[in-house]
């Protein structure tokens, strides 16, 4: 039961029966009484209705935040994290590709920009170190760039041959330990180390050393260093580039060179004889047929016309096979 209590007050057209307002406020007190038990089942049901409509409110509140921030912030940060990953790894071909106008968005689109960059600035050192490595493999005797722990920084394909090496595998090894077979730094005061040597006086140096192949058999080389600064790192530092010749392949061209020296010798000299012996030939021939006309052709002159005869035809026979 619901009890409404509402008091009477004194009003002027009461004051005949209860005196006036002022002695006397309130005539009485009304009290009325209602069934309660509609009304709760009302406010229940409304309570109720309001209670699943909030719910189902926030529910969708939530739902439409997640959603939000899932399709707005979280993937499109999945999606950076994923790509700077890849990029990482050294797959310059991954890009973001993000739709749209937001922070994220432009985030992405700077984020490609950067990787078309970092993709050009790669492919422009690759081409640069190809041409670098393509001109030192030109290079006929073999290049070796060695930095200031004995470690060797580049080598040309000539130097792989001389070596009998396997392509670049010596890159990253100590000079000492491919070339002189040892596990520490060659001694100064035993051997001419053109890396000491360059070191110390800062100019090129010729050195004659024994090298080591990869199948442990040995060969002279003459060696020529030099030094070389480059910037690494914000600071100066050296490196000692060595041209190494193969002296048995020297002294082989040389003496090839010679040989082929002695043969155009031989060759001009024999030409400049052949042709005065061709020339005495006819003349020797031509004397001999007039004696015989003049009937004075005895037996000693024609014994001694083909001795000469038999001469000059040698003679003759031996700057042919000169000059062929």
């Amino acid at each position: 039961m619901l009890r409404s209590i509402n008091p009477v007050h004194n009003k002027p057209a009461c004051k005949e029966c209860h005196g006036p307002a002022e002695q006397n406020p309130i005539n009485g007190i009304l009290y009325v009484d209602y069934d309660a038990s509609p009304l709760r089942h009302k406010v229940s049901t409304t309570t109720l209705m309001l209670m699943s409509a909030g719910s189902l409110i926030v529910i969708l509140n939530l739902a439409g935040g997640w959603w939000f921030i899932h399709s707005h912030i979280l993937r499109p940060v999945k999606q950076l994290k994923n790509a700077s990953q890849a990029l990482t790894d050294g797959n310059l071909q991954t890009r973001v590709e993000m739709q749209g106008a937001d922070e994220l968005s432009r985030l992405g689109s700077t984020f490609d920009l950067m990787a078309e960059r970092l993709q050009e600035k790669l492919l422009e050192l690759e081409e640069q170190r190809g041409f670098l490595q393509a001109l030192v493999d030109a290079i006929p005797d073999g290049i070796r760039i060695i930095d200031e722990d004995f470690k060797v920084v580049l080598v040309n394909q000539a130097y792989c041959e001389q070596h009998r090496l396997e392509d670049k595998l010596e890159v990253g090894a100590t000079c000492y330990g491919v070339t002189h077979n040892a596990n520490k730094p060659c001694p100064p005061t035993l051997i001419n180390c053109p890396i000491h040597e360059v070191s110390r006086c800062k100019k090129p140096i010729k050195v004659v050393h024994q090298h080591h192949r990869s199948d442990l058999t040995t060969f002279e080389v003459e060696i020529i260093a030099a030094p070389m600064t480059i910037q690494q790192g914000g600071k100066e530092k050296t490196l000692i580039v060595e041209s190494i010749r193969d002296l048995e392949k020297a002294v082989k061209y040389s003496q090839e060179q010679k040989l082929s020296e002695l043969g155009r010798l031989a060759t001009g000299v024999a030409h400049e004889i052949h042709n005065p012996l061709a020339s005495l030939k006819l003349a020797m021939d031509a004397t001999k047929n007039e004696i015989v006309v003049s009937n004075n052709f005895t037996d000693g002159i024609k014994q001694n016309f083909e001795l000469v005869d038999d001469q000059i035809n040698n003679c003759i026979e031996i700057t042919g096979k000169l000059l062929k």
